[in-house]
């Protein structure tokens, strides 16, 4: 074990481990995502039609893990902006507890990234 890193699994202690990774300064992603949607004007339902990512991944070793990583941010930036909310009673309490509940894209909302760069 190196000096970052601690632990114990002696039988009266619960295991812990810890390690710190800290940069010398931030560093920011290079690219864009746009959509294009359509708009349900009665009923205000949005359908996403088209995804377009564009990233500077530098060399990719493995690329079609890229593309996975890529579009599960992808989707994950779809269930943020349009399915998933967070709601509470008066007391704070949350009213969505499981995923049953939760609403998260599925394959049906998820259109596939057209163009990859």
């Amino acid at each position: 074990m190196d000096e970052s890193t601690s632990g114990s699994d002696e039988p009266d202690r619960a295991m812990y481990a810890e390690r710190v990774f800290d940069v010398e300064r931030v560093v920011y992603p290079y690219g864009a995502h746009g959509a294009i949607v359509r708009i349900d004007g009665e009923t205000g339902d949005v359908t996403v039609e088209q995804l377009i990512l564009g990233y500077d991944v530098g060399r990719a070793v493995n690329p079609a893990l890229v593309a996975g990583q890529l579009h599960g941010g992808a989707v994950q930036a779809l269930g943020g902006s349009l399915l998933e909310t967070f709601q509470y009673d008066e007391l704070g309490n949350p009213l969505v507890t499981s995923f049953m509940d939760y609403l998260m894209p599925t394959l049906g909302e998820t259109p596939r990234p057209t163009r990859w760069g």
